[in-house]
């Protein structure tokens, strides 16, 4: 199916696509799709079935809550998708700022991912002005690298003048998660630590 240009309006929003889609049997293949709704684009390009995934996909959604009601603010991602749709593997970035879904908000997040599957992750996290409700619970950053069972992690986390981070390997297993802790750290400037 080729779509030169289809456009409309959809909540009296703006709707506007474009691209080939195709599908044989099991897999899906997408052209050059285009999808706009409202301020909020999707660029996809690659194909999906039961063995293949192997796409890019680009958003720019500067009002999220028009793609997903409950979640505003907005995002940003270039992403690379390949392995399989039961192995997928991601790697990519991704920004947002002002998200909120329901009573919890963030003023900024990104993610970087150098190539992350189901078994393997190697993965930075950013986040920024994380609240629920009146309750503000900082912001802070995550470093991990690694295989499911063996996650090589540092994580930092700020609130106010108190600061604390901590180093070690989280291992993620089938009935909860384990974590050798290599080294921790908690400081309050007032207090001399």
């Amino acid at each position: 199916l080729r779509i030169d240009s289809l456009s409309g309006i959809y909540d009296k929003q703006p709707l506007r696509a474009k691209g080939d889609l195709a599908r044989s049997q099991d897999d899906w293949r997408c052209t050059a799709c285009d999808l706009s709704f409202g301020p909020n684009r999707i660029l996809v390009d690659g194909e999906m079935g039961a063995g293949t995934l192997s796409a890019t996909v680009k958003v720019d959604a500067p009002e999220l809550s028009l793609l997903w009601p409950p979640v505003s603010g907005a995002l940003t991602a270039d992403a690379n998708l390949s392995g399989s749709a039961s192995q997928p593997a991601f790697s990519g970035t991704a920004s947002g700022s002002e998200i909120s879904w329901h009573d919890w908000a963030l003023s900024s997040i990104s993610l970087s991912s150098r190539s992350s599957t189901r078994d393997r992750v190697d993965l930075d996290i950013d986040v920024d002005g994380l609240k629920r409700g009146d309750s503000a619970f900082g912001g802070g950053s995550a470093r991990l690298s690694g295989t499911r069972d063996a996650i090589d992690s540092v994580l930092q986390w700020k609130l106010g003048k108190v600061e604390a981070g901590a180093e070690g390997i989280i291992g993620l297993l089938e009935k909860g998660m384990v974590a050798d802790v290599r080294s921790a750290s908690l400081g309050e400037p007032d207090l001399g630590n």
